[in-house]
């Protein structure tokens, strides 16, 4: 039977004779706060500096761990990495794997793909799924390799049979759009599948629109709004979008406006264009949120600022206005003239209706009957 206290007492003892392993074990005991020991943060650092001085992989790899995500200590990328490069130094996979992704992506060091992709090997031949997974990446694009997408395909499917959900992903969408593969339907939602069962992010949603374009499956629509709500749940952008849609339109669910407004606004705080142009017509509108004219300019501009054409156009007409924010025709007329190179046909036509009158630029016939003639 297990027995924590008896073996915190005997991790103290062995400690005591700076035994690594011990000195690890209490680490993280304080550091989760497994009875009997409290959660104790400063304790736990102490335990994990002391068994790293001692040579243990493992307690530097958590040191640069806490560094690098900041947890319960100060971020120190720079900290991180000195610590990775140690565990590396003893074969740790995941450190040689992680000092690999710091020069990947010029944490804490500068940016070197070379050194990268050295990293990258070495923790392959340490057994790294995640480390075969960002190499096949580099190879599919050509990215500090010389490119060979058939190579990169190879390190996906490696990765994947370890177990990497990331890399069941990548294969997948490889499989579905035949890249470097001939085109495998079936083959590429096994994947999928498998990385959704891991709770792999994307490839929840990626399972979501599937059965949603499924006709053959008679419980298709249930098994998308499922897989929705957890991508949903794990903060993906276009699945809070989408429920935002269905319990708007009552889609495969019950027309809730509520838990409509509720999707779309976590939507948009993840930067979601549709979601914060849709937030934007709400607050025009007071349609289940109060009406609030400079909010919904707010939103535009944002959803704007994200190149989305209709919140262009609506911006434009909340300067031209003066509706929620200060009236300003050359504003205005910037805002239609970025719409309607997106062809988005209300500003094709207001284009033309500046361009008729001098509004915000100076009138042209010519070109207001071009434009005219494009909407």
């Amino acid at each position: 039977a297990k027995n924590p206290v008896a073996a915190f007492q005997y991790y103290q003892k062995a400690a005591s004779l700076n035994h690594p392993d011990a000195l690890l074990n209490l680490g993280i005991m304080y550091a989760n706060g497994e009875v009997p020991a409290s959660k104790d943060i400063k304790t736990a650092m102490m335990y994990y500096r002391h068994a790293a001085k001692l040579g243990h992989p493992q307690a530097l790899y958590y040191l640069a761990l806490r560094y690098y995500n900041g947890f319960d200590v100060p971020t120190d990328p720079r900290a991180a990495v000195r610590y990775f490069k140690k565990a590396s130094l003893l074969h740790h996979p995941d450190a040689t794997f992680s000092l690999g992704y710091c020069y990947d992506v010029g944490v804490g060091v500068v940016g070197n793909e070379a050194s990268a992709v050295k990293h990258y090997h070495q923790a392959v031949n340490l057994n790294s799924a995640k480390a075969l997974n960002n190499l096949g990446l580099r190879y599919q694009i050509g990215a500090g390799v010389k490119q060979d997408a058939a190579l990169g395909l190879n390190y996906f499917q490696k990765a994947a049979e370890k177990g990497n959900p990331t890399a069941m992903y990548n294969l997948g969408v490889c499989l579905e759009e035949g890249e470097s593969c001939e085109k495998d339907s079936k083959l590429a939602a096994h994947w999928f599948h498998a990385a959704a069962k891991n709770n792999h992010r994307e490839s929840l949603y990626r399972m979501a629109t599937r059965y949603a374009k499924c006709k053959t499956i008679s419980m298709s629509t249930t098994l998308a709004i499922k897989y929705l709500h957890e991508a949903a749940f794990q903060n993906h952008p276009d699945a809070l979008y989408n429920l935002s849609v269905r319990y708007e339109n009552g889609d495969g669910v019950e027309k809730d406006v509520k838990l409509s407004v509720k999707y779309c606004i976590e939507a948009s705080r993840r930067g979601h264009a549709d979601a914060l142009f849709t937030l934007g017509i709400r607050y025009n509108n007071g349609y289940g949120l109060p009406k609030d004219s400079k909010m919904a300019t707010v939103c535009f501009q944002r959803a704007a600022d994200l190149h989305h054409p209709f919140a262009l156009s609506e911006l434009s007409y909340c300067y031209f206005l003066g509706d929620g924010v200060q009236a300003d025709l050359h504003k205005a007329f910037d805002c239609c003239k970025k719409a309607a190179e997106m062809k988005n046909p209300d500003a094709l036509y207001n284009l033309a209706y500046c361009y008729l009158n001098g509004y915000g630029t100076v009138q042209r016939s010519v070109e207001a009957a071009t434009f005219f003639q494009a909407a």
